[in-house]
């Protein structure tokens, strides 16, 4: 009727685990089966690999960077290295999307020493929710909180009343997501459809405010290390997830407009796939970079530090010198003749000359490139 404004009416999950029947297995197998097998072979690789966080540090980054782009930030990776080796945000608006990225990336270092000592619950969520939250936008809608107030996933026409997506109402979110955890804390025939059930329950339940994109992707990779499906959690979908943002978010909601979990957990599944086996080719690369590195260095420096150097340039390869940090520091002159052993040696480059007080900005430009798969440097 004209004038008048139309009802909304939130949703309501189905409580967990899914009533038998809600998926077609027989339609999943093939694509489950592919998804665990190219899991399984990037498992291999980290619990081979001498040490996961350094070598695989860039995908952190990069985690960060795309969960949250996802979210409507503008920064790149670039911009996120620049920054980690001192350069000054050029507006408010850069200002505030590094400090998104920068958190994500904190939060998600929060949560796996967490995980040392407690299980995944409500009040570890909302632990991580006000580590994620600090001091950005969204910092005034109650971080580490469940929600209070009815929120909803826009459309063009804007209002409530014509929302793609109304989340239940937020008198439900305590019992939903106490019936969340109990699932999350049980054993799935299939630890692939438990992830993606998982992840598409927390959205839908929407628990906070703010934020429950970015803390439901985080927990994902945290959510394979607690059922020892990898060894360390450096497994992140974003990236996949970006550049499929539309089918992503239309598969999600699917399940709410019509019940079809089996597309949902379909388009999870190879989404896994095509991460692991992208994953695995850029780690085997970054791997093997590092070791012909580090023995390049054993053989031409006789420095106690320069291994040290070399993976505080592995961590952050963007930098100036007095950004390094180093396990073994040598004295600034030691550290600076080492820098220019590895620039002549072409380990590095100059991208930037000193100017007053900045230091040279250097580049290792295969560690960026690699994860990247593409020439930025």
């Amino acid at each position: 009727m004209d004038g008048e404004r139309k009802k909304y009416v939130p949703s309501v999950p189905m409580t967990l685990p899914l009533p038998e029947g809600t998926l077609n297995w027989s339609e999943l197998v093939e694509d489950l089966g592919k998804a665990n097998r190219a899991l399984a072979r990037y498992a291999g690789l980290l619990y081979a690999m001498e040490n996961p966080r350094l070598l695989l540090s860039p995908f952190f980054r990069d985690e960060a960077v795309r969960s949250n782009r996802i979210e409507g930030t503008r920064v790149d990776t670039v911009t996120v290295l620049r920054s980690e080796a001192g350069d000054v945000a050029r507006d408010e608006s850069e200002k505030h999307d590094l400090r998104e990225v920068f958190n994500y990336r904190e939060a998600m270092d929060y949560a796996v020493a967490e995980l040392e000592r407690r299980p995944i619950s409500p009040d570890f969520l909302k632990s991580l929710h006000c580590a994620l939250l600090d001091s950005v936008r969204g910092e005034d809608k109650s971080p580490g909180k469940f929600r209070e107030l009815q929120n909803y996933i826009g459309s063009e026409l804007g209002g409530i009343e014509n929302a793609r997506f109304i989340p239940p109402d937020p008198l439900c979110v305590p019992a939903l997501m106490d019936n969340w955890t109990a699932y999350l804390a049980s054993t799935e025939k299939d630890p692939i459809v438990q992830a993606a059930i998982i992840h598409a329950q927390f959205e839908i339940i929407h628990p906070f405010c703010d934020g429950n994109g970015r803390l439901g992707r985080m927990l994902l990779p945290l959510f394979f290390f607690s059922k020892g499906v990898l060894p360390t959690p450096m497994f992140y979908l974003s990236r996949y997830l970006e550049r499929f943002e539309t089918e992503y978010k239309n598969a999600l909601l699917g399940i709410t407009a019509n019940g079809d979990w089996t597309s949902w957990v379909r388009f999870f599944a190879r989404a896994v796939t095509a991460q692991a086996e992208e994953n695995l080719a850029i780690s085997e690369k970054i791997q093997t970079y590092y070791r012909d590195t580090k023995k390049r260095i054993l053989e031409n420096t006789r420095s106690q530090h320069a291994i040290s150097l070399w993976d505080a340039i592995v961590s952050t390869p963007v930098f100036r010198i007095s950004s390094l940090k180093l396990l073994k520091a040598p004295s600034r002159i030691a550290l600076m003749q080492l820098v220019t052993q590895f620039e002549k040696m072409g380990i590095i480059h100059r991208i930037e000359p000193a100017a007053g007080r900045k230091g040279a900005l250097y580049v290792c430009a295969p560690l960026v490139n690699i994860p990247e798969q593409k020439e930025i440097f």
